[in-house]
């Protein structure tokens, strides 16, 4: 097994936690850990915004991602 192969499986492995985690947490509905980093989202911003699934720093990298500017 090569360093791509080793890689190969590694990349599987952690998408396969993700979809669990994913699969695992209520369409729409929020969380009280980031779905990202898996901290809590403080109360005051699950109040604000009773869907969120992200905490604000993780929200922001998205966000930037999505715009290109990562």
């Amino acid at each position: 097994m090569d360093i791509a192969d080793h890689a190969q499986v590694k990349e599987e492995a952690e998408r396969d936690n993700l979809i669990r985690k994913i699969a695992a947490k209520p369409d729409h509905a929020g969380s009280e850990t980031c779905i990202d980093c898996d901290d809590v989202i403080p109360a005051a911003r699950r109040l604000l915004v009773p869907d969120a699934n992200r905490c604000v720093d993780c929200l922001e990298i998205k966000e930037r991602q999505l715009n290109g500017r990562a």
